[in-house]
Protein backbone atom coordinates (compact mmCIF):
# COMPACT_ATOMS: atom_id res chain seq x y z
CA UNK A 1 0.00 0.00 0.00
CA UNK A 2 1.32 3.40 -0.79
CA UNK A 3 0.28 6.98 0.08
CA UNK A 4 1.70 10.20 -2.07
CA UNK A 5 2.54 13.45 0.53
CA UNK A 6 3.09 16.61 -0.84
CA UNK A 7 4.94 19.43 0.84
CA UNK A 8 3.97 22.47 -1.13
CA UNK A 9 5.79 25.35 -2.52
CA UNK A 10 5.10 28.21 -4.34
CA UNK A 11 8.04 29.18 -5.61
CA UNK A 12 10.25 26.63 -7.32
CA UNK A 13 9.61 23.04 -7.61
CA UNK A 14 12.98 21.85 -6.28
CA UNK A 15 11.51 23.65 -2.71
CA UNK A 16 8.52 20.90 -2.94
CA UNK A 17 8.80 17.94 -0.67
CA UNK A 18 7.55 15.09 -2.22
CA UNK A 19 7.66 11.27 -0.77
CA UNK A 20 5.39 8.02 -1.08
CA UNK A 21 4.98 5.73 1.75
CA UNK A 22 5.09 2.24 1.22
CA UNK A 23 3.66 -0.28 3.94
CA UNK A 24 4.77 -3.29 4.37
CA UNK A 25 4.21 -5.73 7.74
CA UNK A 26 7.95 -5.60 8.32
CA UNK A 27 7.75 -1.24 8.26
CA UNK A 28 6.96 1.59 6.09
CA UNK A 29 9.40 2.81 3.00
CA UNK A 30 9.91 6.33 2.60
CA UNK A 31 10.45 7.42 -1.24
CA UNK A 32 11.63 10.83 -2.12
CA UNK A 33 10.64 11.79 -5.26
CA UNK A 34 12.68 14.02 -7.18
CA UNK A 35 10.56 16.19 -9.46
CA UNK A 36 13.62 17.43 -11.82
CA UNK A 37 14.26 14.40 -12.70
CA UNK A 38 10.45 14.18 -14.65
CA UNK A 39 10.54 17.17 -15.94
CA UNK A 40 9.05 19.46 -13.20
CA UNK A 41 11.68 22.43 -12.87
CA UNK A 42 10.87 25.94 -12.55
CA UNK A 43 7.96 27.98 -11.30
CA UNK A 44 5.03 25.18 -10.21
CA UNK A 45 1.94 25.57 -12.25
CA UNK A 46 -1.37 23.54 -10.57
CA UNK A 47 -2.05 21.60 -13.80
CA UNK A 48 1.61 20.22 -13.97
CA UNK A 49 2.03 19.30 -10.61
CA UNK A 50 -1.61 17.65 -10.28
CA UNK A 51 -1.10 15.45 -13.67
CA UNK A 52 2.21 14.12 -11.97
CA UNK A 53 0.49 13.39 -8.84
CA UNK A 54 -2.60 11.47 -10.34
CA UNK A 55 -0.28 9.61 -12.43
CA UNK A 56 2.51 8.76 -9.85
CA UNK A 57 -0.59 7.34 -7.82
CA UNK A 58 -2.08 5.11 -10.44
CA UNK A 59 1.44 3.91 -10.91
CA UNK A 60 2.42 3.06 -7.26
CA UNK A 61 -1.78 2.52 -7.02
CA UNK A 62 -1.88 4.88 -4.23
CA UNK A 63 -5.29 5.84 -2.52
CA UNK A 64 -4.45 8.95 -0.62
CA UNK A 65 -2.56 11.65 -1.69
CA UNK A 66 -1.78 14.33 0.42
CA UNK A 67 -1.32 17.96 0.31
CA UNK A 68 -0.07 20.60 2.89
CA UNK A 69 -2.13 23.53 1.57
CA UNK A 70 -5.75 24.82 1.79
CA UNK A 71 -8.03 22.80 -0.06
CA UNK A 72 -11.09 25.41 0.02
CA UNK A 73 -11.90 28.87 1.45
CA UNK A 74 -14.27 29.79 4.56
CA UNK A 75 -17.66 29.17 4.63
CA UNK A 76 -19.91 32.10 5.43
CA UNK A 77 -21.75 30.77 7.95
CA UNK A 78 -19.11 28.77 9.95
CA UNK A 79 -19.25 31.22 12.90
CA UNK A 80 -15.84 32.49 12.69
CA UNK A 81 -14.88 36.28 11.56
CA UNK A 82 -11.73 35.46 8.89
CA UNK A 83 -10.48 31.33 9.27
CA UNK A 84 -11.91 28.32 8.38
CA UNK A 85 -13.48 25.59 11.06
CA UNK A 86 -9.68 23.68 10.78
CA UNK A 87 -7.61 26.48 10.55
CA UNK A 88 -9.14 27.66 14.05
CA UNK A 89 -9.17 23.97 15.56
CA UNK A 90 -5.36 23.84 14.77
CA UNK A 91 -4.25 27.57 15.48
CA UNK A 92 -2.66 27.73 11.88
CA UNK A 93 -0.75 30.70 11.40
CA UNK A 94 -2.02 31.72 8.17
CA UNK A 95 -6.06 31.62 7.43
CA UNK A 96 -8.24 31.49 4.52
CA UNK A 97 -11.16 33.54 4.79
CA UNK A 98 -13.79 33.83 1.89
CA UNK A 99 -12.64 33.53 -1.65
CA UNK A 100 -9.23 36.22 -2.35
CA UNK A 101 -8.76 36.65 1.35
CA UNK A 102 -6.09 35.62 3.54
CA UNK A 103 -4.17 36.60 6.35
CA UNK A 104 -1.54 37.36 6.01
CA UNK A 105 -2.67 38.73 2.60
CA UNK A 106 0.68 37.67 1.59
CA UNK A 107 -0.34 34.29 1.99
CA UNK A 108 -3.28 34.67 -0.95
CA UNK A 109 -1.46 33.58 -3.58
CA UNK A 110 -0.48 30.28 -1.84
CA UNK A 111 -4.32 29.46 -1.42
CA UNK A 112 -5.19 30.51 -4.56
CA UNK A 113 -2.49 27.78 -5.87
CA UNK A 114 -3.47 25.19 -3.40
CA UNK A 115 -7.17 25.15 -3.99
CA UNK A 116 -6.31 25.11 -7.81
CA UNK A 117 -4.57 21.94 -7.25
CA UNK A 118 -7.09 20.27 -5.14
CA UNK A 119 -9.33 21.66 -8.06
CA UNK A 120 -7.21 20.09 -10.37
CA UNK A 121 -6.88 16.83 -8.77
CA UNK A 122 -10.71 16.45 -8.58
CA UNK A 123 -10.99 16.43 -12.13
CA UNK A 124 -8.37 13.72 -12.25
CA UNK A 125 -10.98 11.74 -10.17
CA UNK A 126 -9.07 12.50 -6.59
CA UNK A 127 -11.59 14.37 -5.20
CA UNK A 128 -11.43 15.99 -1.72
CA UNK A 129 -11.98 13.75 1.62
CA UNK A 130 -15.33 13.15 2.91
CA UNK A 131 -16.42 11.32 5.75
CA UNK A 132 -20.24 10.90 4.56
CA UNK A 133 -21.08 7.43 2.69
CA UNK A 134 -18.22 4.80 2.16
CA UNK A 135 -14.72 4.58 3.21
CA UNK A 136 -12.97 6.96 1.51
CA UNK A 137 -10.56 5.59 -1.26
CA UNK A 138 -8.69 7.68 -4.01
CA UNK A 139 -9.33 10.77 -2.58
CA UNK A 140 -6.51 13.64 -1.80
CA UNK A 141 -6.76 14.74 1.83
CA UNK A 142 -5.27 18.37 3.24
CA UNK A 143 -2.52 18.12 5.74
CA UNK A 144 -0.44 20.59 7.96
CA UNK A 145 2.84 19.12 9.32
CA UNK A 146 3.02 21.54 11.84
CA UNK A 147 -0.39 20.03 14.17
CA UNK A 148 1.41 16.46 12.49
CA UNK A 149 4.44 16.85 14.31
CA UNK A 150 1.87 18.17 17.61
CA UNK A 151 -0.36 15.15 17.30
CA UNK A 152 2.72 13.01 17.54
CA UNK A 153 4.30 14.97 20.58
CA UNK A 154 6.74 15.65 18.52
CA UNK A 155 8.57 19.15 18.53
CA UNK A 156 7.50 21.02 15.14
CA UNK A 157 10.15 20.94 12.44
CA UNK A 158 10.46 24.83 11.29
CA UNK A 159 8.51 25.35 8.49
CA UNK A 160 9.42 28.43 7.08
CA UNK A 161 12.21 27.74 5.08
CA UNK A 162 14.78 27.95 7.79
CA UNK A 163 14.77 24.34 9.04
CA UNK A 164 18.16 22.72 8.35
CA UNK A 165 19.93 19.64 7.41
CA UNK A 166 20.58 18.96 10.96
CA UNK A 167 17.36 20.06 12.00
CA UNK A 168 16.07 17.55 9.78
CA UNK A 169 17.97 14.69 11.16
CA UNK A 170 17.02 15.24 14.81
CA UNK A 171 13.25 15.38 14.20
CA UNK A 172 13.88 12.70 11.68
CA UNK A 173 15.28 10.60 14.71
CA UNK A 174 12.33 11.57 16.46
CA UNK A 175 9.76 10.40 14.47
CA UNK A 176 11.67 6.48 14.02
CA UNK A 177 11.30 6.64 17.18
CA UNK A 178 7.33 6.42 17.07
CA UNK A 179 7.01 4.86 13.77
CA UNK A 180 9.03 1.33 12.09
CA UNK A 181 10.58 3.91 8.89
CA UNK A 182 12.56 2.36 6.18
CA UNK A 183 14.70 4.30 4.26
CA UNK A 184 18.19 5.11 2.84
CA UNK A 185 19.77 8.59 3.07
CA UNK A 186 18.74 11.67 4.63
CA UNK A 187 15.47 13.63 3.67
CA UNK A 188 15.31 17.02 2.95
CA UNK A 189 13.25 19.41 5.32
CA UNK A 190 10.70 19.31 3.06
CA UNK A 191 10.98 16.17 2.84
CA UNK A 192 10.38 15.42 6.24
CA UNK A 193 7.37 17.58 6.45
CA UNK A 194 6.03 15.49 3.78
CA UNK A 195 7.04 12.19 5.69
CA UNK A 196 5.64 13.65 9.30
CA UNK A 197 2.18 14.75 7.25
CA UNK A 198 1.69 11.55 5.20
CA UNK A 199 1.74 9.40 8.37
CA UNK A 200 -1.81 10.02 8.21
CA UNK A 201 -2.86 8.43 5.30
CA UNK A 202 -1.02 4.71 6.49
CA UNK A 203 -3.61 4.79 9.35
CA UNK A 204 -6.32 5.65 6.76
CA UNK A 205 -5.25 2.77 4.36
CA UNK A 206 -5.51 0.76 7.41
CA UNK A 207 -9.11 2.26 8.20
CA UNK A 208 -7.48 3.04 11.47
CA UNK A 209 -9.30 5.46 13.01
CA UNK A 210 -7.06 5.37 16.59
CA UNK A 211 -3.83 6.85 14.23
CA UNK A 212 -6.24 9.97 12.73
CA UNK A 213 -6.76 13.27 14.46
CA UNK A 214 -9.37 14.99 12.50
CA UNK A 215 -9.83 18.72 12.68
CA UNK A 216 -12.72 20.81 10.86
CA UNK A 217 -16.22 19.56 8.82
CA UNK A 218 -17.28 18.32 5.64
CA UNK A 219 -15.90 20.74 2.28
CA UNK A 220 -18.80 21.56 0.68
CA UNK A 221 -19.31 23.87 -2.79
CA UNK A 222 -20.62 27.41 -2.39
CA UNK A 223 -21.77 29.97 -4.88
CA UNK A 224 -19.32 27.32 -7.32
CA UNK A 225 -16.29 27.48 -4.72
CA UNK A 226 -14.41 25.18 -2.41
CA UNK A 227 -15.32 25.80 1.27
CA UNK A 228 -13.83 24.34 4.55
CA UNK A 229 -12.99 20.48 4.71
CA UNK A 230 -10.79 18.66 7.11
CA UNK A 231 -7.15 18.29 8.01
CA UNK A 232 -5.77 15.08 9.08
CA UNK A 233 -3.06 14.69 11.32
CA UNK A 234 -1.27 11.16 12.36
CA UNK A 235 -1.26 10.23 16.29
CA UNK A 236 1.33 7.27 17.67
CA UNK A 237 -1.16 4.55 16.53
CA UNK A 238 -1.27 5.63 12.76
CA UNK A 239 1.19 2.70 11.82
CA UNK A 240 -1.25 0.12 14.06
CA UNK A 241 1.56 -2.59 11.87
CA UNK A 242 1.73 -6.52 13.38
CA UNK A 243 4.06 -7.19 15.86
Amino acid sequence: MTVISVDLSLEQYHDMGVVALRTADSGIGVVPIDLGSVGLIGVPKADDLSSFLASLAAELNAEFIFVDGPQGWKAPDDGLDHSRRCEHELGTPSRTGLPGETKPADYEAYAEFSVKLFDELNTLMFPRLSTTGNWPTHVTVESYPTAAWHSLGIAALPHNGTATIDDAAKSLGELKGCFPLDLRGELSPAELQATVAGMAGVALERRNLAGLAFAGVEPMLVDGTWREGYILSPTRDAANLPA
